[in-house]
């Protein structure tokens, strides 16, 4: 089964608490309520709604300024044995959100276990793991041989400047914009480490003129 209207900006997907018609109309009553007096994102910042709060108040949260209709988990969804979430951008289906923003589950247990389970069991291999670490501790090394009074614990800023996959026409930016960009927030000579997938360093340039590169 491949779910082509789940559309992150255009629908909120939502758990019911258990199967059956009786459990989809009670998503749907609520939505109506939320859509009755439709909530703002303001009305939330810096006033969360309690992880354990009522299903009606985490659904107004949710969807704030966002999306007004539900897809729901129904019985044909619940029933395959496979559910496919197609990428083809031709049709413009992609999951291109953090999931924790697309999903609304009835049940606020439910809602933690999910979440918990993808942080604690959804993650790079501890290989992938271990070898970041390593480039971290050798630019923090780097960093702070560099400068060992005033950088004693070897902090460096990051780059991920993508210029091949992804890339939208407005944010290919040549390395001069970059810098002019973000010049006020770097320190001069500072380390700077680059993950790009740009294969010709003269592009870098303007960047390694005003800072330690790697």
């Amino acid at each position: 089964l491949t779910p082509l209207n789940w559309t992150p900006g255009s629908c909120l997907v939502a758990f019911p608490s258990d199967d059956g018609p009786e459990h989809f109309a009670e998503l749907d009553e609520m939505m109506k309520e939320v859509n009755a007096n439709f909530p703002r994102v303001q009305e939330f910042i810096n006033k969360p709604v309690p992880v354990n709060a009522p299903a009606t108040e985490r659904l107004r949260e949710a969807v704030a300024g966002q999306v007004k209709q539900l897809c729901v988990y129904d019985e044909k969804m619940q029933d395959a044995l496979v559910v496919h979430f197609m990428c083809y951008h031709k049709m413009r289906v992609r999951f291109l959100t953090h999931f924790y923003a697309f999903l609304f589950f009835e049940s606020w247990e439910q809602d933690l276990f999910n979440k918990r389970f993808v942080r604690d069991h959804l993650r790079y291999a501890d290989e992938i793991q271990c070898a970041a670490a390593r480039v971290v501790a050798a630019i923090r090394d780097r960093a702070r041989r560099r400068d060992p009074t005033g950088n004693p614990n070897g902090d460096f800023d990051s780059f991920h400047i993508r210029r091949g996959d992804f890339q939208y026409k407005a944010t290919r930016l040549e390395a001069d914009q970059i810098y002019e960009n973000t010049k006020d927030e770097l320190q001069e000579k500072a380390t700077v480490f680059v993950a790009t997938d740009h294969q010709g360093k003269p592009f870098f340039k303007p960047l390694a003129d005003h800072y330690d590169l790697v």
